[in-house]
């Protein structure tokens, strides 16, 4: 089974802001790639006597209380049953970060797949960057009915194979972003950056029209459990408009900062409602929407998605 690691990938650790929940921490959005090439190590995974599931085993080289939230496994069709790792099995000064899949022999080769998850990172870590460590590992899976990923790797008997694709001491900056590509038995490099768009054919006679202007771009954010009301003045409260009802997906475009209508403390943003029937003219307060809070996943720590700029 140890031929049965993944071909390639990509691991992106993306800086965020600074964390409203802990004063020590960081969010970060940790993103990634990952593919195999050849169809017969897929089937591997159950073809034989013994059931295999793969974990992502990515690890922070420091022990903390970890949080994950808003994970994306879109990209992974729903029968491969991708999950996060518990934290049941964290050793000595590490934090495991992983993700699995409990099916992977229903993946396709030759097609990339994309995952990516938010979490919190100590705001200064040692040495002035973080350090992670990504390996493949193919786990036996022991499973009745119904399957989960509790039911993996879970005998001390069961056998493992593990590969390292990007060691400790590749760096990944405490701010902005770092993007490193691994393939299975070479050593990691950076990201290649996008090749430049190809340059514009001289012009042969009459210039032909411009394109038109892309739409301004907008932001999309969920309304909370109880709704809120939308004004025209943000920084008195005036002009009421229609109530935005609960669970309400909108857009926005903008936030700005009206702190002297008490509930829109502690931050005190306000968003532009973009989407109809506001159109731009009407203001709600940002802690009113879940910004990218889980429901039911408490505590609940955003008060403003602070990716929205500023008006």
């Amino acid at each position: 089974m140890a031929a049965s690691q993944p071909d390639s990938g990509t691991l992106t650790l993306q800086y965020v802001r600074p964390s409203t929940q802990n004063r020590d921490r960081s969010d970060y959005r940790l993103s990634g790639t990952i593919r195999w090439d050849d169809s017969e190590s897929l089937r591997c995974f159950a073809a034989g006597r013994i059931d295999w599931a793969y974990e992502h085993n990515l690890t922070y080289q420091k022990h903390f209380d970890r949080k994950i939230w808003s994970p994306d496994f879109s990209s992974f069709p729903g029968s491969a049953r991708p999950y996060i790792d518990t934290t049941l099995s964290d050793e000595g000064d590490l934090t495991d970060l992983s993700f699995g899949l409990l099916r992977p022999e229903v993946l396709t080769a030759g097609t990339t797949y994309k995952f990516a998850y938010s979490l919190f990172l100590p705001r200064n870590p040692r040495g002035g960057y973080h350090s992670l460590y990504l390996a493949g590992q193919v786990l036996e899976r022991n499973c009745l009915w119904p399957q989960s990923h509790l039911c993996v790797n879970v005998s001390p008997l069961a056998q493992s194979h593990g590969k390292e694709f990007i060691g400790t001491y590749r760096r990944f900056a405490v701010t902005g972003t770092t993007c490193w590509a691994w393939q299975n038995g070479k050593d990691p490099i950076p990201c290649p950056r996008p090749a430049p768009p190809p340059a514009a054919p001289a012009p042969t006679g009459a210039a032909p029209a411009p394109p038109p202007p892309p739409p301004p771009r907008t932001w999309p954010e969920q309304q909370g459990s109880l709704g809120a009301n939308t004004f025209t003045n943000p920084y008195n409260a005036s002009g009421m408009g229609v109530k935005i009802p609960p669970y309400q997906w909108v857009e926005v475009s903008c936030k700005v900062y009206a702190p002297q209508i008490v509930s829109a403390n502690p931050d005190g943003y306000w968003y532009r409602i973009a989407s109809a029937p506001w159109s731009n003219r009407y203001y709600a307060v940002a802690n009113t929407f879940w910004n990218g809070d889980v429901p039911g996943q408490k505590p609940y720590v955003h008060n403003t998605d602070f990716a929205v700029p500023n008006c």
